[in-house]
């Protein structure tokens, strides 16, 4: 994964249940692969501070500093 290629990561979030779940998409010649990551379940909003506000923060890092990717989403 660290030849340069830009990977594209599919995240799927379930407001009513809670669950989140992660996806690597590989695209080539038209075809698209999938390749699930990982899965998690939040605690009900009921449960939470009161906000509608959600973030969820990824980080990766493919073993080189130039390499290292980070971001936050508003959910």
């Amino acid at each position: 994964m660290s030849d340069g290629s830009e990977r594209t990561l599919r995240v799927f979030a379930n407001a009513q249940t809670g669950v989140i779940q992660a996806a690597l998409i590989f695209t080539e010649a038209e075809k698209e692969e999938v390749v699930p990551l990982w899965e998690a379940k939040l605690p009900l909003a009921a449960t939470l501070i009161e906000s509608d506000t959600r973030w969820l923060g990824l980080t990766a890092a493919t073993g080189g500093i130039a390499q290292a990717v980070s971001r936050c989403y508003q959910l």
